[in-house]
């Protein structure tokens, strides 16, 4: 297996990963309009691709590629926990907050399917010998992440007064992906490893 950008050179069976939902091409096509409102702003940010946006449900960091099998086990026993359920992608948001915003991400609310299919998650993994995720989950979808402060009040005024007008578009999640994340100087590249569908 060739060694991957980004990790140790020396370690070329570990691979950087994350658990996630994908969202369809309808979603994709509505956050980059709201993107192209956010870079209107002319901030000094890094845009995520609009191709590549998904809904992390957990991060995995390095792992050794040998225990992807397992991993790709325990989602699917999730996933046939919980039927498919909506979502609505609504607002805007930023962490830390508004006021103080360093990463910019669209809303994500539902009927409680997200919360339990992200539990499951969190009991699998713990039981693959991961340690329980110790922040809340926050379901977001990441569209920018702010490198300097330039015109950073335009964007604390933009959050409050515009973000309510960005939505709302619903989906139907049907499955979720374990990816493994390729780092290089063009940023990170995608490839999906797993995927399991949703029970019925």
């Amino acid at each position: 297996m060739p060694d991957r950008p980004g990790l140790d050179p020396k370690a070329p069976d570990v691979i950087r990963a994350f658990i996630a939902i994908d969202v369809p091409p309808e979603v994709k096509n509505h956050l980059g309009s709201v993107s192209a409102a956010l870079g209107a702003l002319d901030l000094d940010a890094r845009p995520s691709p609009v191709s590549s946006i998904h809904l992390t449900l957990r991060f995995l960091g390095n792992v050794e590629e040998s225990r992807v099998p397992g991993i790709g086990d325990a989602i699917r026993r999730c996933a046939q926990r919980v039927p498919p359920f909506p979502l609505e992608v609504r607002n805007l948001g930023a962490f830390p907050s508004r006021k103080r915003p360093r990463i910019v991400w669209a809303g994500v609310a539902g009927d409680g399917g997200l919360e339990r299919l992200h539990r499951f998650l969190e009991l699998e993994l713990q039981e693959l010998g991961f340690d329980r995720e110790r922040k809340k989950f926050r379901p977001h979808l990441t569209l920018l992440r702010l490198k300097s402060s330039r015109n950073l009040k335009r964007l604390s005024n933009y959050l409050e007064t515009e973000a309510r007008g960005t939505g709302p578009v619903s989906f139907l999640v049907r499955r979720i992906h374990l990816y493994e994340s390729r780092l290089s100087s063009r940023g990170a590249r995608h490839e999906k490893l797993v995927t399991a569908e949703l029970a019925g």
